[in-house]
């Protein structure tokens, strides 16, 4: 789930869709630990430096995206988000920071989408990641 693009992200897009920036191959995706009041409370203004990031995790905190990987609705589902097969992080030796939710950040470090783990969105509180513990996320890029 891709819960909104940031106005950066926007900006961004524009650009690409203008041919006037190039479309980055290198999109990768980072957990962060901010809470669902925090997110709505800066809303489309919010930065890469506002997040905060989630660490401690088997292999790394972020994981890179490859272009083909991506899959664009057509016909019928034309206009829905595009989506990405789905990533699992595990939390390392002695757990990782809590997690609300997933940002697909370019090299740029510009968010060009955030998503909020729906359980979170609905209690406030940020899951946390004991030793071993998975989160999965399912990156969308666009609105439907």
């Amino acid at each position: 789930m891709a819960d909104f693009t940031p106005d950066e992200g926007e900006e961004k897009m524009n650009g690409v869709l203008t041919g006037k920036v190039a479309f980055p191959t290198n999109l990768r995706v980072v957990l962060f630990q901010n809470t669902p009041a925090n997110i709505n409370t800066l809303g489309e203004d919010i930065v890469y430096a506002d997040l905060t990031l989630s660490t401690g995790f088997v292999g790394g905190d972020s994981k890179t995206l490859t272009p083909a990987s991506w899959t664009i609705p057509t016909g019928a589902s034309a206009g829905q988000p595009a989506t990405y097969p789905q990533l699992e992080f595990e939390a390392d030796t002695g757990g990782a920071d809590d997690v609300a939710g997933y940002a697909l950040v370019d090299s740029d470090d510009v968010i060009w989408g955030l998503g909020l783990n729906p359980q979170v969105e609905s209690s406030g509180t940020p899951v946390t990641m004991l030793e071993g513990a998975k989160y999965r996320v399912n990156p969308q890029l666009g609105t439907a």
